[in-house]
């Protein structure tokens, strides 16, 4: 198996870091328009509520990703979004020539 070159590596992880930093700034946008139409108003309170009312018992999800089709979490999840195919998933790169 060939080595995969450092200079990969790093662009490999910089489009990574990309797709997770555009998918966080969207996750907001698209859970804190949500709120302004559910309340009228976002405020920290709004955000609190609606967070632990919809998002951390699994009834909204955001589903606009660009590496997974829906980030959600559950009662048995939370913190953490349910990881897996089709949910958050974060592929480690090839380290040394193998699979991580």
């Amino acid at each position: 198996m060939p080595r995969t070159s450092r200079r990969a590596m790093a662009s490999r992880r910089a489009h990574l870091l990309a797709d997770c930093r555009t998918t966080g700034t969207n996750f907001f946008i698209s859970l804190a328009e949500d709120i302004c139409k559910q309340k009228g108003e976002l405020t920290s309170d709004s955000i609190y509520n609606f967070v632990k009312d919809n998002v951390w018992t699994g009834k909204w999800a955001y589903k606009d990703g660009i590496v997974h089709e829906q980030l959600l979490a559950t009662p048995d999840t939370v913190p953490d979004p349910v990881v897996g195919k089709g949910y958050l998933h974060l592929p480690r790169p090839a380290v040394h020539g193998r699979q991580g």
